[in-house]
C-alpha cells in the first residue's frame, strides 16, 4: 500500500526534541499510535541506547501510548540491513519499545508495515523524526 495521503509523512510541528512534546494532550487529541525514527531522534546515531536525557519523557510516552508505541528505522529495522534483526532485538531490550520489521527503505517506501503493526490507519498516529536541518 501506497502512503495515500502523503502530507501525513510530512512533519506539522517542529520540536527541539522530543522533551518538548505533551503526550497527554496528543492523547486528548484522540491520536492512538507513536513511531519513532532512532537515529538523532530516541539514540544517539547507530548507537542501541537511549539518549539518556530523554528518558523520562519517553516513560510518559509510554504511560499514555503503551502498547501502541513503536521505532520504524532503517538502522535497527530495515531486513536489507540487518538481515537477522540483530539490532532491532538489542534496540528493544534496550528501551522497552517494539521496532517494526520492515522490507522497503523509508521515507520512500510504504505506510503498510506501520498501518499493519498497529492495525489501525496512517492517520491516527503521531510519527516523531528528528529532523537536524530544521
Amino acid at each position: 500500500m501506497v502512503l495515500k495521503d502523503r502530507y501525513l509523512a510530512l512533519p506539522h510541528v517542529f520540536v527541539p526534541d522530543i522533551r518538548y512534546i505533551d503526550w497527554f494532550e496528543l492523547r486528548k487529541r484522540k491520536f492512538k499510535d507513536v513511531v519513532f525514527d532512532k537515529d538523532n531522534t530516541i539514540t544517539v546515531p547507530y548507537q542501541l541506547n537511549l539518549w539518556a536525557p530523554l528518558a523520562s519523557s519517553l516513560d510518559e510516552c509510554k504511560a499514555v501510548f503503551r502498547p501502541n508505541i513503536a521505532v520504524f528505522s532503517n538502522s535497527a529495522g530495515l531486513y536489507e540491513y540487518v538481515h537477522d534483526g540483530s539490532k532491532a532485538n538489542a534496540l528493544e531490550k534496550a528501551i522497552g519499545i517494539k521496532v517494526i520489521r520492515h522490507r522497503v527503505k523509508k521515507p520512500v517506501g510504504t505506510a503498510g508495515e506501520v498501518e499493519k503493526h498497529f492495525g489501525g490507519e496512517a492517520s491516527q498516529l503521531i510519527m516523531v523524526d528528528q529532523n537536524k536541518t530544521h
